[in-house]
């Protein structure tokens, strides 16, 4: 199963000021299997780190990891 995030997506997901549970749970996700890659868990998972991460991360990187999970 494929599941695409496109960068219009990230960028929606980024303009809540306080975001459903559900999406912070998942970016919390995301930010932990990205440190796969520098074997460095991040202790901040909040949704303004999601954010930060979000703007830093090369979209096309975001979208491999989770397509080939």
């Amino acid at each position: 199963m494929r599941i695409c995030i496109f960068q219009n997506n990230l960028t929606e997901m980024k303009s809540f000021s306080k975001p459903p549970t559900a999406v912070t749970s998942v970016t919390g996700a995301v930010m932990i299997l990205l440190a796969n890659k520098t074997k460095k868990i991040p202790k901040d998972r909040s949704w303004n780190a999601a954010k930060v991460m979000m703007s830093k991360v090369c979209y096309d990187i975001i979208l491999l990891t989770l397509v080939f999970l």
